[in-house]
């Protein structure tokens, strides 16, 4: 984890910056705050609920005080409400990684020494409508993908996972139930993974190299045994998350792909949501333009391979 510095009050010098910097800190400001830190004059609940959502933004480091009386009244509900708009939480590390590419302790967002190449990776499959339609699009434009598939799905829908492999795409363990490894016992975290694992090879003669938690996020016993499996632990470049598991229209998804992509960045999709999904018609969208742009696209391991990845694999 990097070392992080923030001048009080925010007020700095360019002698103050330096010296952080030669002492190996980051500073982090912030991108929204409000005068939260007097308990004699607080703001209305509502008005401050109402200010911090309306200022929501990718990317964005909220500073609030802890000694407040209104944010200990609004911090639960904030909490959730942001969630469900689609934001996640994550530390200044995962979002400096977000935003420079930056990797820590060996979990792969991206591999910035591919070139113009991209991954497009789809969690949660197969499903029996839009797996097949998301297999044709990219049979329609000769190019691989990487399939999470969930053990339970992967069992239910063994044709489709079948058409993964013939068609020479590439398949990862997403675990067998989809359960927040946050939620899980060390040896329910094992038995997600491996299960998934010995299914594939059983059913299919496949052996994943490559795991992803449901949900993402940095898990270290999860991590240890996916490694000790042969897998790699791969996340996704966190803004590349289109969201698509919300169901949001095709114009939608594939303007936030396709806006904030970048060289050798994992690009996270869904082939299997809760809803409606407009997943593949997004992708027959993204796929042409990332082509026309002068993108190659690739498998995760195929990604991983161009130029040295010394350093995403190990961390450095």
């Amino acid at each position: 984890m990097k070392k992080y510095f923030r001048p009080p009050e925010g007020t700095f010098s360019k002698e103050l910056l330096d010296n952080a910097g030669d002492l190996g800190y980051k500073t982090v400001f912030w991108s929204f705050a409000y005068a939260d830190w007097d308990n004699n004059n607080q703001k209305d609940e509502s008005w401050a609920y109402d200010r911090i959502m309306s200022s929501l933004h990718d990317g964005m480091v909220i500073l609030l005080h802890p000694n407040s009386v209104t944010n200990a009244k609004i911090l639960e509900k904030l909490i959730t409400d942001i969630r469900a708009k689609g934001y996640k939480f994550g530390n200044l590390d995962e979002l400096y990684a977000s935003q420079y590419g930056v990797e820590t302790s060996g979990y792969i967002r991206d591999n910035k020494e591919a070139g113009k190449c991209v991954a497009l990776t789809f969690d949660d499959g197969p499903h029996p409508e839009y797996t097949p339609q998301i297999l044709d699009i990219l049979d329609e434009y000769g190019v691989k993908a990487t399939f999470f598939v969930v053990g339970e799905n992967a069992a239910r829908y063994p044709e489709i996972v079948k058409r993964i492999i013939d068609s020479g795409h590439e398949i990862g363990n997403h675990t067998w139930s989809h359960k927040q490894m946050n939620s899980l016992s060390k040896e329910q975290i094992q038995k997600e993974i491996t299960k998934t694992q010995a299914f594939l090879k059983e059913s299919f003669n496949y052996s994943p190299v490559l795991f992803r938690p449901p949900g993402g996020g940095e898990y270290t016993f999860a991590k240890e045994t996916a490694e000790s499996l042969g897998c790699k632990y791969v996340l996704w470049a966190w803004r590349t998350d289109s969201k698509d598991w919300a169901c949001p229209d095709a114009e939608s998804i594939s303007q936030t792909v396709l806006s904030t992509v970048s060289e050798g960045d994992i690009v996270l999709l869904h082939d299997y949501v809760g809803g409606k999904s407009s997943t593949p018609r997004a992708v027959a969208q993204i796929i042409p333009q990332l082509l026309a742009q002068g993108y190659s696209l690739d498998t995760v391991s195929g990604l991983l391979s161009r130029g040295s990845t010394r350093s995403n694999l190990q961390g450095e």
